[in-house]
């Protein structure tokens, strides 16, 4: 999420109580809106994993014959080893990382869309009792 996202779910997740009909209005394609890039984060999630676990085997097929051909015998720790101390698996696994991250700041941006929704309910029952009061 780049920084107009994140400044947009601070703005778009505050209820102004003087605007309700604008709030009611908007919020169907805020939720639109950060739904498309949930989907995206999640998508981009999941190729990171893929090419995590594709990576991961490339390199425990490396590692085992790199140590098998120096005359030692491979095991699973000394392959996980040379594994884990790759750049390149280093890389793959700090991109998971961050996708993982982004899906999870979008998914709470969601949740909150969702509270809001709920409190605008709220609020229109309670406007239209007060109206009625009246």
């Amino acid at each position: 999420m780049n920084q107009r996202d994140e400044a947009l779910s601070k703005v778009i997740t505050h209820i102004d109580e003087d605007a309700l009909n604008d709030e009611y209005s908007r919020l169907p394609s805020d939720m639109a809106y950060f739904s498309e890039l949930y989907a995206e984060a999640k998508k981009a999630f999941a190729a990171a994993k893929l090419d995590r676990d594709i990576t991961r085997s490339r390199l425990r097929l490396v590692a085992r014959e790199t140590i098998e051909v120096s005359g030692k015998r491979a095991t699973e720790s000394m392959v996980d080893a040379a594994v884990e101390l790759d750049p390149q698996w280093l890389e793959v696994k700090t991109t998971e990382i961050e996708c993982q991250a982004k899906t999870l700041r979008l998914y709470g941006v969601l949740e909150s869309l969702r509270f809001k929704r709920d409190m605008l309910i709220q609020l229109g029952a309670q406007a239209r009792a007060e109206m009625k009061s009246f």
